[in-house]
C-alpha cells in the first residue's frame, strides 16, 4: 500500500491503548474517572449511653455497605446495603465497618468506627432487688432519694428489676424496702430495708451519666455469705422494749472471756425490732455472715415494767451457717419477773451522786448450757450510813438459778461495763452477793452489798 504512514499509525494505536487502560475502558477492572464518595457519620464514633442511632451520609449519590458483626461489608451476606443516607441503631459496643460505591463504580476505602456503650440512658439507674424469705407476700418498693416506687409483691428467692430515670448530676441514694406490716407505708422502724446504696452521676461524662447492674439485697445475703433466720419467743408480752439479735462465737462464750464492749457494739449493729403489748413471737434475720459456727444472742433493752438489759445465750443452739445457706434458730425467754432492793454499805462515804448496776446472771453450768444476763440500772439513795436502790427485770428463765451482784460508780468505776463483764464471765473473781431461783410468775429478792 503506497502512501500509507505505518510509523504514524502504530504510534497513534499505542497512544489509544494506553488511554483506554488508564481510563478503565475496554474491559479494564479499574475504576472510572473521578473520585469516590466520602461518608460522614453522625454522631461520630465514641462513647454513648443507652442506645445510639448512627446516620451515614455521603457527599454525592452512592450506595452504602455496612457491617456491624465484624464481617467484611465488601463480601458479607449480613451486610447492610442502602442508598445514602442510611441509619443503624446500636445497643452495645460495636465496631462498624463501611464503605460507599458511586453509580459509576467508584469505591471508597474501607473504614471502621468504634462505638462504645458507656452505660444506660443518661440520668438513669437500673438493676435488681434480690429478695429473701421475709419479703414473701409483702409489697416491695425501690426508694430513690426518698421517693418510693412500687415494684410489686415480694416472692422469696427471686429478683425484681427496677429502672429509675430523670436523675440529675450529683449525689444520689438508693434503697429497697418491704412493707412488712402491710400498712401501705415504708416505716424504717417496722419494715425491712436493704443497705443504702450511694452513688454519683455526671450527665456530661458518658461513663458517669448512668448506672446499671445495681444489686440490692432485701432480706437476703450477698453471694458466698450466709443467713440465720428464726424467732425470739417471750414467755409473756413485754412491751416497749428494743429487741436486738446478734451473733457470738460459742468458743468465746465457753472460755468466759467475752468482751463486754465488743458485745455491746455487736448488739447495736444487729437485727432490731420493737416489742408490743400483745405479741410473744418475733421473727428475726441476720444476713451477710461469713460461713462458720455461730450462737444467736437476743437482747431486750428499754423501759418496760422496769429498766433493764436482758440477753440470752444457749449453747444447745449452736448454728453452723454455710455459704449461700440459711440456718435456723429459736431463742426463748422466760416469764419470771424480778424485783427487789439492794442495800449498799460503803467502806467509806462516797462523794457525789451514786448510781449503779444490779447484775443478775444465770451462768453456764454442767447442768445447764443456757446463760442469761439481766442488767438493771438504778440509783442509790442514802439511808443513814447505808444506800438503798430498787431494781427490777423481766423475762427471766423459769426455774433458773440466778446470782446477783451490785456495782456502783464509787471511785470513778463504770458500773455498766463492770456489771456486764461480771455477768458474762462466771470465772470472774467477784463472788455473787445473793442467789435465788426464778420461780414463776415473780420473785422478790432483797440483798446487801458491801
Amino acid at each position: 500500500m503506497s502512501g500509507f504512514d505505518w510509523e504514524t499509525f502504530m504510534r497513534s494505536l499505542v497512544l489509544s491503548l494506553a488511554l483506554l487502560i488508564a481510563t478503565g475502558c475496554g474491559g479494564s477492572t479499574g475504576q472510572a474517572g473521578g473520585t469516590p464518595a466520602k461518608t460522614s457519620l453522625n454522631p461520630p464514633a465514641g462513647p454513648f449511653n443507652g442506645e445510639v442511632t448512627v446516620t451515614f451520609t455521603t457527599d454525592k449519590p452512592a450506595d452504602l455497605f455496612i457491617s456491624t458483626d465484624g464481617s467484611d461489608p465488601r463480601t458479607s451476606p449480613t451486610r447492610v446495603n442502602s442508598a445514602s443516607p442510611a441509619t443503624i441503631t446500636l445497643k452495645q459496643t460495636t465496631a462498624v465497618t463501611y464503605f460507599s460505591r458511586t453509580p459509576e463504580g467508584l469505591e471508597e476505602e474501607l473504614h471502621t468506627a468504634q462505638y462504645v456503650r458507656a452505660g444506660g440512658p443518661k440520668g438513669t439507674v437500673s438493676g435488681v432487688v434480690v429478695l429473701g424469705n421475709p419479703t414473701a407476700g409483702h409489697a416491695v418498693s425501690i426508694v430513690s432519694d426518698g421517693n418510693a416506687t412500687p415494684l410489686g409483691p415480694g416472692v422469696a428467692k427471686t429478683e425484681l428489676p427496677f429502672f429509675i430515670k430523670d436523675l440529675t448530676s450529683g449525689a444520689h441514694r438508693l434503697q429497697a424496702a418491704a412493707d412488712l406490716n402491710d400498712d401501705g407505708k415504708i416505716d424504717p422502724l417496722r419494715d425491712l430495708a436493704s443497705d443504702a446504696f450511694s452513688y454519683e452521676l455526671d450527665l456530661n461524662d458518658p461513663a458517669k451519666a448512668s448506672l446499671e447492674g445495681v444489686k440490692l439485697y432485701l432480706g437476703a445475703s450477698k453471694p458466698g455469705l450466709c443467713t440465720i433466720e428464726g424467732e425470739v419467743i417471750l414467755g409473756k408480752p413485754i412491751p416497749r422494749q428494743a429487741l436486738t439479735v446478734t451473733t457470738l462465737d460459742p468458743a468465746v462464750l465457753r472460755s468466759g472471756n467475752v468482751d463486754a464492749q465488743q458485745l455491746l457494739s455487736q448488739l447495736s449493729n444487729g437485727y432490731r425490732t420493737f416489742t408490743n403489748d400483745t405479741d410473744t413471737h418475733y421473727p428475726f434475720q441476720l444476713r451477710d455472715l461469713d460461713p462458720g459456727t455461730y450462737l444467736a444472742v437476743p437482747a431486750l433493752t428499754g423501759l418496760g415494767a422496769s429498766a433493764s438489759i436482758n440477753l440470752v445465750a444457749d449453747l444447745t443452739s449452736i448454728i453452723f451457717c454455710s455459704a449461700n445457706g440459711i440456718a435456723n434458730s429459736t431463742l426463748r425467754y422466760g416469764q419470771v419477773e424480778l424485783s427487789g432492793t439492794a442495800t449498799w454499805i460503803p467502806a467509806s462515804p462516797p462523794s457525789g451522786f451514786v448510781y449503779g448496776m444490779i447484775a443478775a446472771r444465770k451462768p453456764l453450768s454442767l447442768l445447764s448450757q443456757s446463760l442469761q444476763v439481766v442488767l438493771m440500772p438504778t440509783f442509790f439513795v442514802q439511808a443513814g450510813t447505808d444506800y438503798k436502790a430498787s431494781f427490777g427485770g423481766e423475762g427471766l428463765k423459769d426455774n433458773g438459778a440466778f446470782q446477783l451482784r451490785a456495782f456502783t460508780n464509787a471511785g470513778g468505776a463504770d458500773p455498766f461495763t463492770a456489771g456486764l463483764t461480771w455477768a458474762l464471765n462466771p470465772m470472774a473473781p467477784e463472788p455473787a452477793q445473793a442467789t435465788f431461783t426464778a420461780t414463776p410468775p415473780s420473785v422478790q429478792q432483797d440483798f446487801t452489798a458491801q
